[in-house]
């Protein structure tokens, strides 16, 4: 298991952006994506040692992510997104203080 990105909320993508390069943060790429019936846009940077940030205009919330080899089982009432791309199965669990916490496997 390792973290694989951090997810922040953000108002003003672009102003975010500029803080983040100021931090050391490398813009890497974007995109707009529909979750839970919410569309969001997301810019996502790298640090100089590889951990990638993801940041989130939209209705979202606040989160970080593991890959995982396997997905573990989880309690049925802790799931409130599952969604299956053509390389990830991923999975958004809330822990018991509501923390998002979105599980990869990767295909």
């Amino acid at each position: 298991m390792e973290i694989r990105h951090v997810g922040l909320n953000v108002k003003h993508l672009t102003r975010s952006m500029r803080f983040y390069e100021k931090l050391g943060f490398i813009p890497d790429s974007g995109s707009l994506e529909i979750w839970a019936g919410n569309e969001i846009n997301i810019i996502k940077m790298r640090a100089d040692g590889g951990a990638l940030l993801e940041l989130v205009k939209g209705v979202w919330q606040p989160h970080f992510a593991i890959t995982v080899d396997e997905m573990p089982w989880i309690e049925t009432q802790r799931v409130f997104i599952e969604r299956t791309t053509d390389t990830h199965h991923i999975v958004l669990i809330k822990d018991f203080d509501g923390n998002i916490i979105e599980l990869v496997r990767e295909k």
